[in-house]
């Protein structure tokens, strides 16, 4: 979409890919979510990410699902990943209560604010008899992410 990322899982040769520690340092301090954060806890932080989209991925039989159920995922993951300290300070300035269903996410939330979409997909992930019971059901069919024609 013409963004650029600090990383992507290549579904073809099944790995991940970073950009250079360097870029990555640059490209963040750009970004007032991940401007404050210790960079080594942000960057150990997009490796799961990636991974957890190869991991997802994998349990999906082939099926397809929307851009936005595979960064909810991925983004609920980094996030619950990072030291407690670390969270705190990517979450405080975002301000994101956990949403009550699934509307916010969609792939235009996601490709206007994703640091955004990753606090609300950790908020919502987060609450209490949501987290393996959501991922679960996302994986068996049983959830399905709005699309964009739905909320209308």
């Amino acid at each position: 979409c013409g963004v650029d990322a600090f990383g992507a899982f290549d579904t073809a040769a099944q790995t991940i890919r970073l950009v250079r520690p360097e870029a990555c340092r640059e490209m963040a301090k750009t970004n007032p979510a991940y401007a404050s954060l210790p960079f080594r806890k942000f960057y150990e932080s997009l490796v799961v990410h990636e991974v957890a989209h190869q991991i997802f991925r994998s349990h999906l039989g082939g099926r397809s699902v929307s851009l936005a159920t595979h960064e909810y995922v991925a983004y609920a993951l980094q996030i619950a990943s990072m030291a407690p300290e670390v969270r705190q300070a990517f979450l405080k300035p975002l301000n994101s209560k956990p949403p009550d269903d699934l509307a916010p996410f969609v792939d235009m939330v996601l490709l206007m604010s994703p640091e955004t979409f990753g606090a609300l997909a950790y908020a919502h992930f987060s609450k209490p008899g949501n987290g393996c019971r959501i991922l679960t059901e996302i994986i068996e069919g049983k959830i399905s992410f709005p699309s964009s024609d739905e909320l209308d």
